[in-house]
């Protein structure tokens, strides 16, 4: 999609440490770091995902604000702390925050939709910011 894809000049590290994450993203400073790990997933996957890390990192509090409402992510009263709601999350990792977990629901939106297929109220906030 175009919007994921309209965040400026991104630059490719490549790294032969060992990392169980096969590309690291860095928004400040429009990096990707693809680790050798990478031969073993999509790699198509692996791009969308830390370009959705890009995406969010560009998006007003008012869109992030309808994605944490749309995934079920809820503020404690004070405002301090958020959690997530939902019961069934493919990816495990998206438990970590809204960041992550927008990254995931990205990569399935875009890769394995009919996982999402549960939360509809998902899936069309997705299909609005990334169309």
């Amino acid at each position: 999609p175009v919007t994921i894809l309209n965040v400026g000049e991104i630059k490719f590290h490549r790294s032969s440490e060992k990392s169980s994450n096969p590309a690291l993203s860095n928004s400040e400073n429009k990096i990707i770091t693809i680790y050798d790990s990478i031969s073993a997933h999509d790699q198509s996957r692996v791009i969308a995902h830390e370009l959705a890390h890009f995406y969010w990192d560009s998006m007003n509090d008012l869109e992030k604000e309808k994605y944490n409402e749309a995934a079920q992510w809820i503020k404690s009263k004070d405002g301090k702390f958020i959690s997530l709601t939902r019961k069934e999350v493919p990816i495990q990792d998206s438990f970590s925050g809204p960041h992550e977990d927008f990254s995931n629901n990205v990569e399935l939106f875009l890769f394995q939709k009919e996982s999402l297929s549960k939360n509809p109220e998902l899936i069309k906030l997705l299909e609005n910011l990334i169309q």
